[in-house]
Parts: C-alpha cells; sequence; structure tokens
C-alpha cells in the first residue's frame, strides 16, 4: 500500500515519477521520483535531484512557481511551510506561513526579515538565472530545427 507523500512537490517531479513507474530509463531531468519506500522498491531517486533525504542541517528544498492565476508577473517561492509571493523583479507582496495560515491571510514580513531576505535572494537568483518563463535564455526561433518549429506550430505556439 501506498502511502502519502507530505514533503513539497514540484510539477519538475511528474516525469521522473512515471519513468520509475513505468519502469524506463528518465532522461537526466530535473526532479526527483518519489521517496523509494512511498512505493516500496527501494530503489533509487531519478533525475538531478532537487530534494535529497531531508538530513540534520540540510537546506530545506526550495520550489518556485511562475505565471500564477493573479498574473503573469507574479511569483511564489516556498521552503518548507513559508511561502513568498512577489512581482517577478523582487517587489514582495506576502509572506506567509502554510502550516499556520493555509489562507494566506497574515502577512509575515516584518516579523520574519531574515527569511523574507533569504527568499528574495533565491528569487533575484533565479531571475537572474534567465530560466523563468520571461528569461533572456530562451533562444531564438531561428535557433530551432525544422522538425521542432513544425511541432510548435503543430500544437499552436506559431503561426
Amino acid at each position: 500500500m501506498a502511502r502519502r507523500e507530505k514533503r513539497p512537490a514540484s510539477l519538475c517531479d511528474l516525469a521522473p515519477t512515471l519513468a520509475h513507474w513505468l519502469g524506463v530509463d528518465p532522461l537526466p531531468l530535473d526532479g526527483t521520483a518519489p521517496d523509494a519506500a512511498a512505493i516500496g522498491t527501494g530503489l533509487p531517486l531519478y533525475g538531478k535531484s532537487q530534494a535529497e533525504p531531508a538530513d540534520a542541517g540540510a537546506e530545506p528544498r526550495l520550489i518556485l512557481a511562475e505565471a500564477l492565476a493573479y498574473g503573469p508577473d507574479l511569483v511564489a517561492l516556498r521552503r518548507d511551510n513559508l511561502k513568498l509571493v512577489a512581482h517577478r523583479d523582487g517587489r514582495p507582496l506576502g509572506l506567509y506561513d502554510l502550516q499556520a495560515d493555509p489562507g494566506e491571510k497574515v502577512d509575515l514580513q516584518q516579523d520574519h526579515p531574515d527569511e523574507l531576505a533569504a527568499l528574495l535572494a533565491a528569487l533575484a537568483r533565479w531571475r537572474d538565472s534567465g530560466l523563468g518563463a520571461t528569461g533572456d535564455q530562451g533562444g531564438d526561433w531561428q535557433d530551432l530545427d525544422n522538425t521542432v518549429r513544425q511541432r510548435l506550430r503543430d500544437l499552436g505556439y506559431s503561426d
């Protein structure tokens, strides 16, 4: 019988998880398959692990969400129970403790300045990396081969 995994998951975990369940070798992707104990196989994690098993003193997993329903210029960063909602440029909107305040009603920015600063620094590193939806390292349409361009057209991403 499977057990519920309570650690936060990322959409990046989906591909390695499915590959693991299907018994196929995944490509080297970001993300992790579920904890081996959760599915009873004892197999190692797949992908480039974003979350090693929680060791004492280990840095908690950081999960980022972009292109939120409330606006494409907003992002959310979660580390443990804390969630930062901010503009993509780094202006914070709110810091919340999801365990104590799942409805995100109480803004804790003033109460947790160190945690706020750490999350804002992580946001700045991500933004500067160009890996986000509006990052500048995405390349150019002309850099894609004809097969990829045709697939994107077929999916409606281009005329």
